[in-house]
């Protein structure tokens, strides 16, 4: 028989409860004429309640509401109450109720439909005839001259197979639900054309999921047998349980009981009450082959079809647990993954102490090849639980010495330490594999300077091997030689190393080192980043760019995000600040404004020091914190980073302090700065600029050149130290300095600012126009437009250049003149308000814009402006406005 969908009905469900009613088609006419006469004289009372009850009314109204719709459906395994639950409802409802408890004996036109008959009489239908029904059809009659609004309720309606027996009960369906509703109760998909009453919402379903306990009801059934638990305890019952209402009546049971030493921790499958249960009402109806099937693939959390078939030797694993979770035998599927499946975890229990009893060492054989079916799969977090749990750890180590490396990259140091300690010390072998174990809990340990000498004694460990089983492990040992050097700061190892990694990885066959790709990935990462920080910006460019293309193809988000904000800092301290702040966003975003996403830090900072200079304070604040947040956990450089961007949000803050005690922790990374030469630069360039602020000029030339060392000065250090030299009075050495820097377009913003700058000594040396019309056509195109108005660019970095001009606004005080005369006129309220815009970058349609006047107006305003504080440019009408008190400086 086939049930409505064309699958065969599992045969091992047929004989769950009534084993010796398998051949139930030969029956001889002597056995079904007593069994007729038995159902005549049966009474058929409807099962009573327990005397231990909970009041489920949820599941009661559900119940309600399904029968005013048409047919409910309560289809769970033993145990869950479905009989109880229906029962208590049956004893409130208001409609009239007829109950039949149906068996394997019932498989029976005749029978059925007598039975059917005596359960509409005493439901309030007429007397049945002296014949007996002969079909659906004589008993559908009945039910026409019975009462309104009867509720049917067939308990175990999964027992019949008969073809004239569903066709009749398929036709009670069919009533509509005012006159005739019907409630099934069956512990598998009973063999009825439901679909159509799926669709069009007449079906009302209630399963295991809306039959177990919650944790009051839980609580209720445990006081009532006399056990009264703290909430804690009572989800302690519900997560052993599942919830399932037998479940927790035997652990009511359980821990009701005299025994004192009885815990919650205690009470699992294998307590004799739950395995008799288990046993008898769901094992014993399974074919032998089905309960053998079972034993062995309940060693996993999870399994599978193909995992099933590993384990079991056999290919039909698909077949079964998809009848097994039809006939609700306390197999479901699992929410997580689409095709595995979960056992209850008391009927795992159980299957496991039989497992045990059957073959003591079948578990541990079990979990060994469940293991190697999971590493083949590419699923290391399962593979390395099947090997711990069978204790095999000669190939726990194989795994992480093929393995290790992608767990690192997720940051995740704490879970690989979890795996590694799952080792006893005693298991440890003298061989590389435990070796490289043994360095990778230093290097989880935080205790990165011991690494080195770890991989040492593991690659000793290697002589005699051959070629091909020396090589993976080799890379892997010299790939923790990598991190671990970058972790301590010494980031000229770190490249050394990562060059290693590359040249071992040529010619590395993919099944030798499953991982292969991702240690390429770090390897070309941690060249990259190394050579920017020893100096080496345009070689670790390539290295960068490849780090991130091979991240991107093989899903390393940290490494991709890692290497991207390189790239992005290294646009940045090349002037290129918009392509700086675009490479950063990309990096920054997928974290959202204030969220973290591992290997975002560099990218973070970056987008700090893009915002500052952009005047984006808010933008600034939220880049920074998502960089102090990212430090967590982080590497001696990550810190150092953030403690720079720190040092310059605070300089531009003027919280000089903050930014002198960031800037000590930076200096206090000894070791880091002695190889990483350009975060050692680029802090002095940010303390000589903390130095200017406090007015100590003398201190940036002497700090710039011992971090230069014989380097020349890039532009930014030029440019800082120019100003010293302003700030010194020496406006020739200056002017040298920047003769000697010169401008191109290779760092526009510096060199945009040595323009300014250049135009600021001119000033003071009062050769403005000399030096003005020498440098204007050396500036890109965009730079400056055809008005004469203020230098602008896309690229240049607003902070730097309100600064600049600012300082050349105010002009050095050695050449302010005292007696200045004062203006002929006195200026207007707008003219004023007119002249607090000429400091800004605002040309005269801007400023009519902010003054919601006419340009017209504005320009009229600035001719009186002139005319009064005898200017005949807007440069000098500032000057002689601050001069004369009537701007200030600020402003």
């Amino acid at each position: 028989m086939r049930s409505q969908d064309g699958i065969q009905r599992p045969s091992f469900g047929a004989q769950r409860r009534y084993p010796e009613t398998v051949n139930r088609s030969r029956r001889t006419s002597r056995q079904t004429a007593l069994t007729l006469t038995r159902a005549a004289r049966d009474p058929l009372p409807a099962p009573r309640l327990p005397p231990i009850l909970v009041e489920r009314e949820r599941v009661s109204a559900r119940i309600e509401a399904g029968t005013q719709r048409g047919t409910t459906l309560l289809c769970a395994g033993a145990g869950w109450g479905k009989t109880v639950a229906a029962r208590a409802w049956a004893v409130d409802t208001s409609r009239p109720v007829g109950w039949l408890t149906l068996s394997a004996a019932d498989d029976d036109p005749a029978t059925f439909w007598t039975r059917l008959s005596a359960v509409l009489h005493r439901a309030g239908g007429p007397v049945p005839g002296s014949a007996t029904p002969r079909d659906g059809a004589e008993a559908l009659r009945l039910i026409d001259g019975g009462p309104d609004g009867l509720v049917l309720v067939l308990d175990g309606v999964d027992e019949i197979r008969d073809s004239s027996v569903l066709d009749g009960i398929s036709a009670l369906l069919q009533y509509p639900p005012s006159r005739l509703a019907v409630v099934l109760l069956a512990r598998s998909e009973p063999l009825l054309p439901l679909h159509r009453q799926r669709v069009t919402g007449e079906l009302t379903e209630l399963d295991d999921g809306d039959l177990r306990l919650l944790a009051d009801e839980a609580a209720q059934l445990l006081a009532h047998h006399g056990v009264d638990l703290d909430p804690p305890d009572v989800q302690a019952v519900l997560d052993r349980t599942g919830g399932w209402p037998a479940g927790v009546s035997l652990a009511a049971g359980f821990l009701g009981s005299a025994d004192p030493d009885r815990r919650i921790g205690g009470f699992t499958g294998a307590v004799p009450s739950v395995s008799a249960y288990l046993t008898r009402e769901v094992l014993d109806g399974l074919a032998a082959s089905v309960r053998s099937f079972l034993r062995r693939t309940s060693v996993p959390d999870e399994i599978s079809a193909e995992l099933a078939d590993a384990l079991t030797g056999r290919s039909d694993g698909a077949r079964i647990l998809a009848e097994l979770e039809r006939a609700n035998a306390f197999v479901t599927r699992s929410g997580s993954r689409a095709g595995w499946y979960r056992y209850h975890p008391m009927l795992r229990d159980v299957l496991h102490q039989a497992l045990s009893t059957e073959d003591p060492s079948g578990i541990t054989a079990l979990h060994r090849r469940a293991a190697r079916w999971h590493d083949a799969q590419d699923d290391m977090a399962a593979a390395v639980d099947s090997a711990a749990a069978g204790k095999d750890w000669l190939f726990l180590a194989h795994l992480l010495t093929t393995r290790s490396v992608p767990l690192l990259l997720t940051g995740d140091s704490v879970a690989l330490a979890t795996i590694l300690n799952r080792i006893p010390a005693d298991a440890y072998l003298p061989d590389a594999e435990f070796g490289l174990c043994a360095a990778l809990l230093r290097y989880c340990a935080g205790d990165h300077d011991a690494v080195p000498d770890y991989v040492r004694r593991a690659r000793r460990l290697l002589a005699g091997r051959s070629e091909r089983d020396r090589r993976p492990i080799d890379i892997v040992l010299r790939t923790l030689d990598l991190l671990a050097a970058g972790a301590g700061g010494d980031l000229t190892a770190q490249t050394e190393a990562a060059t290693e990694v590359l040249d071992l990885l040529v010619d590395v066959p993919v099944p030798d080192l499953p991982a292969m790709v991702q240690y390429r990935t770090l390897a070309l990462a941690g060249k990259g980043i190394g050579l920017f920080w020893t100096g080496q910006q345009d070689e670790s460019e390539r290295y960068l760019e490849a780090a991130v293309a091979a991240a991107r193809a093989s899903g390393v988000r940290s490494v991709e995000l890692h290497a991207a904000g390189h790239l992005a800092l290294l646009a940045y301290l090349r002037g290129a600040v918009t392509d700086a702040r675009d490479l950063a966003l990309a990096c920054h975003d997928p974290a959202g404004a204030t969220g973290v996403v591992p290997g975002c830090l560099t990218a973070s900072v970056t987008l700090t020091l893009v915002e500052l200079d952009r005047l984006d304070v808010r933008a600034a604040e939220r880049a920074l914190r998502v960089a102090r947040a990212a430090r967590t956990g982080a590497t001696a450089l990550s810190s150092a980073l953030v403690d720079v961007a720190q040092a310059t949000y605070a300089r531009l803050g003027d919280d000089l302090p903050a930014a002198r005690a960031a800037l000590r922790r930076v200096r206090s990374e000894t070791r880091l700065l002695t190889t990483a030469s350009t975060l050692a630069r680029w802090a002095a360039l940010v303390e000589s600029e903390v130095d200017l602020a406090e007015g100590l000029p003398e201190r940036v030339a002497p700090r710039l050149a011992s971090s230069a060392q014989d380097d020349p000065l890039t532009r930014r250090e030029a440019i800082c130290l120019a100003r010293a030299e302003v700030a010194l009075g020496d406006f020739h050495g200056a002017e040298e300095i920047l003769a000697r820097l010169g401008a191109t377009s290779a760092d526009l913003a510096a060199a945009v600012e040595y323009c300014v700058r250049d135009v600021l000594l001119a000033i003071a040396r009062r050769r403005a126009d000399r030096v003005l019309g020498d440098h204007l056509p050396e500036l890109p195109a965009g730079t400056r437009d055809g008005n004469d108005r203020a230098l602008r660019h896309r690229d240049w970095p607003a902070e730097g250049t309100v600064r600049l001009i600012s300082e050349m606004l105010a002009a050095p005080p050695a050449l302010a003149q005292p007696d200045e005369p004062q203006p002929v006129d006195r200026l207007s309220e707008r003219e004023r308000d007119v002249l607090r815009y000429l400091p800004t970058m605002l040309n005269a349609q801007e400023i009519a814009d902010e003054l919601h006047v006419s340009v017209n107006t504005v320009k009229a305003h600035l001719k009186a402006i002139y005319r009064k504080l005898g200017a005949s440019r807007r440069r000098e009408a500032v000057v002689r406005a601050r001069r004369l008190g009537i701007l200030r400086g600020a402003e």
